[in-house]
């Protein structure tokens, strides 16, 4: 077709031409066979560059017609990817139900926790836009279960005073005497511990919505991983 022959020759140097490719695949979709693989990527570059751009609306329709190209020949990477991007899609353009449906069908059981990060993000905070407040935080809490931090939904008063002082005795060993010094602690396992914040900072909306004192535990236990590990 005259839109993988363009992709073949690296015709894809600006948004104009990636959109036009697309346009020319949509002609002729449901005769598409043998070129499956090509024209899944020339779908998700045009989705990427939409999604780029917050044109969501497209970014929809683009990694949908990807999608709708899926079969046992594509690699399995590959279609994870589609998978993964379909679900942000779904949940920005407002279709909380079925992104939900369709995280938990295809995504939910993924190995490898960090390719989900922009996933599990949005499944936070898709529940806490919905008031979902504490399904957001529990699901967060699994995530980090996962990671070998333990919380649990039902802390008392008694129970954060516990943690504030663990907070306390951690500081006073690393030499902390305000907030700032924090930014002075070596960073280690960069990418688990981007992760791990950025999934506490979607959790810490829902969790102070449901209960205040979990939004506090959420806190306390950012600083305890700061201690250790450094700000991110």
């Amino acid at each position: 077709s005259i839109a993988t022959t363009q992709l073949r020759h690296g015709r894809t140097s600006n948004l104009e031409e990636i959109f036009n490719l697309a346009g020319h695949l949509d002609k002729g979709f449901n005769y598409i066979s043998d070129t499956r693989a090509e024209c899944i990527d020339v779908y998700m570059l045009a989705a990427t560059k939409s999604k780029e751009i917050s044109a969501y609306k497209e970014f929809l329709v683009y990694v949908r017609r990807a999608k709708e190209l899926l079969c046992d020949d594509i690699a399995k990477t590959r279609r994870f990817e589609v998978h993964r991007e379909y679900h942000i899609a779904l949940y920005l353009n407002s279709l909380f139900d079925e992104a939900d449906a369709f995280f938990a069908e295809h995504l939910l059981n993924h190995e490898n926790m960090f390719d989900l990060r922009e996933n599990y993000f949005s499944k936070v905070s898709q529940d806490s836009m919905r008031g979902r407040y504490r399904e957001a935080t529990e699901f967060g809490m699994e995530i980090l279960g996962r990671l070998g931090i333990e919380l649990t939904i039902d802390k008392s008063v008694e129970d954060l005073k516990g943690e504030l002082r663990e907070v306390e005795i951690l500081f006073e060993k690393a030499g902390i005497k305000k907030i700032s010094d924090l930014q002075n602690i070596e960073r280690r396992d960069v990418e688990q511990m981007e992760f791990i914040s950025e999934l506490l900072l979607a959790m810490v909306p829902a969790a102070f919505f449901f209960n205040p004192t979990v939004a506090c535990l959420l806190i306390f236990t950012t600083l305890k991983l700061a201690t250790r590990n450094g700000v991110y």
